[in-house]
């Protein structure tokens, strides 16, 4: 990992409400010292603490997990290939996340735009989400589309949700479970193509009213939410492992 292009999240020192995460569902923290590399790959670690760490006067948290981005480090695009290569783990109340988010973002601009390559819950480590969000970040104004790449038994499906694009053919590959999978988007002028392990399982027809910033990267594992449940304790420590990320595309 080149350290001048990543910077890691952690409770000590960036208490802002985003890097805080404490409630009935989100009893975590990111804490610089889950992510690490050694081996050739870089591993964040979620844990669970037995006595609660105290990250403020009033608040505690149970679990510790790991964010890292290149916001205001490195930038890419508008347009490129982006891929990570990466194992995630099967830990119940995980979200493993690998995502874009425009340069600007923070800065108060008035449009909206996310790439989500790929969420994993650790509930269902079979399935990839990968969603567009477009417009606004909630409300009437917020648009997405998005697909899952399914895997059971051996055998991976991918199909797709969306309010803009028309329904897809359905692809299907051979897999073995458990192993490390690359997960990726191909963003041009025209569209967005999202892939695992080089089979395409959903495209989105890039809006009229799409912005095309530049983006940076970020890997992340979260613990808690509605949609990926409570953590469970007995499945914890719990490593993302993540061997590469790679862009194709203008650096910034």
């Amino acid at each position: 990992m080149n350290g001048s292009s990543w910077a890691v999240w952690d409770y000590r020192s960036n208490m802002s409400p985003g890097r805080v995460r404490t409630n009935a569902a989100h009893d975590m923290v990111y804490a610089a010292d889950a992510v690490t590399v050694g081996g050739g790959a870089l591993t964040i670690t979620s844990a669970r603490h037995t006595t609660p760490l105290r990250i403020a006067p009033n608040a505690t948290a149970h679990y510790t997990t790991g964010r890292l981005q290149t916001q205001s480090r490195r930038s890419w695009g508008p347009y490129g290939q982006f891929e990570a290569r990466a194992r995630v783990p099967r830990a119940r109340g995980t979200n493993n996340a690998v995502w874009l988010m425009p340069q600007s973002f923070g800065s108060g601009a008035s449009t909206y735009t996310e790439f989500d390559i790929a969420e994993i819950l650790g509930r269902d480590s079979r399935t990839a989400h990968g969603t567009y969000h477009w417009g606004a970040p909630a409300g009437p104004l917020h648009h997405r589309s998005g697909g899952e790449y399914i895997d059971k038994a051996g055998l991976s499906e991918g199909f797709h949700m969306c309010d803009h694009c028309p329904r897809s053919n359905l692809c299907s590959l051979a897999h073995p479970a458990g192993h490390c999978r690359s997960y990726g988007i191909i963003w041009t002028a025209r569209a967005i193509y999202w892939y695992v392990d080089d089979v395409i399982y959903h495209t989105c027809a890039l809006p009229a009213n799409a912005t095309r910033p530049s983006v940076f990267f970020i890997l992340q594992s979260n613990i808690g939410s509605n949609w990926a449940g409570r953590p469970v304790a007995s499945d914890f420590p719990a490593e993302m492992v993540v061997d590469f990320v790679r862009v194709l595309g203008p650096a910034i």
